[in-house]
């Protein structure tokens, strides 16, 4: 398979329409829909319009997820929330038949001391490493 090119969101034109647009004049052939847009939220998409403008266009999306995404907050019903978004992103994607989600792990929280940063997630490894994604905060021991 050739490499491909393609172009994350862009503030200017943050509608699908539009970066389809973009994304076809300058001959990519992707487009990183951002999830931290209130057009990508999932509420606000509808896969058979979504798919209809890709087959239209003859491009693909791959995801960005929200930046601040964190799967492993320490809040048991944060931490569900967002792995509840991840779980129903990758619905959305397999419904837009997009095979790339990309996903940036938050540093989390951290105490600056006079000499050095303790962030909670290093600290608290033990914790953070022992979740298990799949299983809801509610049903863990």
């Amino acid at each position: 398979m050739p490499i491909q090119f393609g172009m994350p969101t862009l503030i200017e034109c943050p509608r699908l329409d539009q970066s389809l647009k973009l994304c076809t004049e300058l001959q990519l052939d992707f487009v990183e829909i951002n999830m931290n847009l209130p057009e990508y939220q999932l509420v606000n998409m509808d896969s058979n319009v979504i798919n209809k403008m890709l087959a239209e266009a003859g491009k693909y999306l791959t995801i960005h997820l929200a930046e601040n995404l964190n799967v492993c907050d320490f809040n048991p019903t944060v931490a569900d929330a967002y792995q509840y978004t991840v779980l129903q992103t990758v619905e959305m994607a397999k419904q837009i038949h997009t095979s790339v989600i990309n996903m940036h792990m938050v540093d989390g929280v951290y105490f600056t001391l006079p000499d050095k940063k303790i962030y909670l997630f290093r600290q608290y490894i033990d914790s953070v490493t022992t979740q298990n994604p799949s299983v809801p905060h509610s049903q863990r021991r």
